[in-house]
């Protein structure tokens, strides 16, 4: 099931909804145009903390993905952050989300 969400997130980085990189996610959630975030479990505490601040209480946030697992799927490298800038992928990433229950470590690691 874990694979469902994954795919979404190619099919997400491919219709040009996704933002990489921890730097360019900073910036978009700044501006407004982040609905959710996910982070790879080997963002650094620190760098974890800065994103949930920008976070607060207005964009979700999705923890719990292995960095191998998000690049492997997104066809990147060295990547531990993404967000989406579309409200609706948003949803529907967030829908399979819980649906799945992807609260768990998995591949890679």
């Amino acid at each position: 099931m874990k694979d469902k969400f994954l795919r979404f997130l190619a099919i997400a980085k491919k219709a040009g909804m996704l933002v990489e990189g921890y730097n360019n996610c900073e910036i978009a959630i700044k501006k407004g145009n982040a609905f959710l975030v996910v982070i790879a479990n080997e963002l650094s505490p620190n760098s974890k903390k800065k994103i949930e601040r920008y976070c607060k209480d207005n964009i979700e946030l999705i923890e719990g993905i292995s960095e191998y697992d998000m690049n492997l799927y997104l066809g990147s490298n060295g990547v531990k952050v993404i967000c989406i800038k579309d409200r609706n992928f948003s949803n529907n990433l967030l829908d399979l989300w819980k649906k799945t229950k992807l609260n768990i470590n998995f591949g890679g690691e």
